[in-house]
């Protein structure tokens, strides 16, 4: 049977918050294999809740993303994935009945950092300058439905390379990620 998935998303001050978008993913099939995922979340009110309805038992991701969501006249919002850097996660198994009362407690993204080197028998260059880092999430997972609607999920990240070949990339949160580097 399916279920509803309901909380509270708290910004970064510990107070409830509807500036984030919340996301289910399914992190494995659905129980049984033939069910169908489908559910959905609503969009988070002004006192931070949000349910998911529609759930099939299986385990999910459930997820918050908090920045880059400001909100118009007449109820519309503008969401800006690249400017998305607060998260929380909670992993939620459903086995067929509710589940309320989840807590997710938004909290600065992580910084991904490093420098660039030359290996082996290639030689270094005068500068790193020009170069590029791209960290993008693997995309691996079923389709994502967040706020009503469905989406890519994470937000790539870059960052350009100092002269000196270091870098740093933020606002990252927790999953699997792909390192590209682009050279000038």
């Amino acid at each position: 049977s399916m279920s509803r998935v309901s909380g509270t998303v708290l910004g970064m001050d510990g107070r409830p918050t509807r500036a984030a978008q919340v996301q289910l993913e399914a992190i494995g099939p659905p129980l049984p294999i033939s069910s169908w995922f489908g559910g959905s979340c609503s969009r988070i009110d002004e006192s931070g809740r949000f349910e998911c309805s529609a759930v099939a038992p299986g385990t999910y991701k459930l997820s918050a993303r908090g920045g880059g969501v400001t909100f118009g006249p007449g109820g519309s919002t503008t969401i800006r994935s690249d400017d998305q850097t607060q998260w929380a996660v909670a992993d939620v198994t459903v086995f067929g009945s509710d589940i309320e009362g989840i807590v997710l407690q938004l909290q600065e993204g992580l910084t991904f950092s490093g420098s660039l080197q030359a290996v082996g028998q290639a030689e270094a260059p005068a500068t790193w300058k020009g170069a590029r880092v791209l960290v993008q999430p693997v995309r691996n997972r079923t389709a994502l439905v967040v706020n009503g609607v469905s989406t890519g999920g994470l937000s790539s990240r870059s960052a350009v390379v100092n002269d000196d070949g270091t870098f740093e990339v933020s606002g990252i949160q927790p999953a699997l990620y792909d390192v590209t580097v682009t050279l000038p």
